[in-house]
């Protein structure tokens, strides 16, 4: 199993048990441009490096946050609890790399990335998630 692929397996599993049992993930593709609004980031730093981030339109950005955190959530914490989940599927990710593969991994602190500072790795995926409240964008980069 490749990198992406146990990424995306803890993304779902995370999405399914914390977000919306109900959400649909689409097929990853390849990442071309970066052209991206409403965008939080994390970098997975260690013995393996990889960029990850959400993006969505804002409304939609806000419900994902708000079926996350299970209330209510205004502009202004948004992006905190998205950097929350963040830190769970990406925490969850190098906890697996650590078990199954003995890879070290340390976590950066989330945060929003404007568009003209995202440096994205040499493999960059896109990994669109379908809730009833819209679609979620992943951004896994290796």
């Amino acid at each position: 199993m490749s990198y992406r692929d146990l990424y995306i397996q803890e993304l779902n599993n995370c999405l399914l048990e914390n977000v919306a049992p109900d959400c649909s993930m689409k097929e990853a593709f390849d990442l071309t441009s970066t052209d991206i609004s409403c965008y939080i980031s994390q970098l997975i730093i260690g013995d393996y490096a990889a960029f990850t981030a959400v993006y969505s339109a804002p409304e939609v950005l806000n419900a994902f946050a708000t079926a996350y955190a299970g209330f209510d959530v205004t502009d202004d914490v948004r992006d905190e609890i998205i950097g929350d989940f963040l830190n769970l599927i990406n925490g969850k990710f190098a906890v697996a790399l650590s078990n199954s593969r003995s890879v070290e991994c340390t976590l950066s602190v989330p945060e929003f990335t404007l568009i003209d500072k995202v440096k994205l790795h040499e493999s960059s995926y896109v990994i669109p998630v379908e809730f009833s409240f819209g679609i979620v964008n992943f951004i896994f980069s290796e």
